[in-house]
């Protein structure tokens, strides 16, 4: 059976940002053309797209997995000492998908900073996040 995340629910954010995207002292950069492709997002609300409405939806998508590791932080006795926050797998492979479906130039270009992310998709739990215990 395939795992699949629960659904975090948009309703419970503040102005549509995660918990992870409230340290407003981090430059948020965003791909143009969207509002939620990129390092957190500038939408005013879950339901503000910007110009590229699919993209942004994959974005907007990926963007509330609800297993993920904050940056420096440890989750499930993973660190991430990444810069950047962590999803699970499921969430990564499923915006992939999400992306290769709408097949547009936007789509495209929203995945290149992605791709040495996405290319994790580990099924050992040490491994779910592109991190290991160091156990191995």
């Amino acid at each position: 059976m395939e795992y699949e995340p629960p659904r975090r629910d948009p309703s419970k954010e503040v102005n549509g940002r995660r918990p992870i995207d409230e340290d407003k002292t981090v430059r948020q950069l965003i791909f143009p053309g969207t509002k939620w492709c990129g390092q957190g997002n500038i939408a005013t609300s879950y339901a503000d797209l910007g110009y590229y409405q699919e993209t942004d939806m994959c974005c907007r998508e990926h963007d509330y997995c609800p297993d993920f590791i904050p940056a420096g932080k440890t989750k499930y006795g993973l660190k991430n000492t990444a810069p950047y926050t962590r999803v699970h797998c499921a969430c990564d492979a499923k915006f992939k998908k999400c992306l290769e479906k709408d097949n547009t130039d936007a789509s495209h270009e929203a995945r290149l900073p992605n791709s040495s992310v996405q290319s994790i998709y580990k099924d050992s739990s040490k491994e779910v996040f592109g991190l290991s215990t160091g156990h191995d």
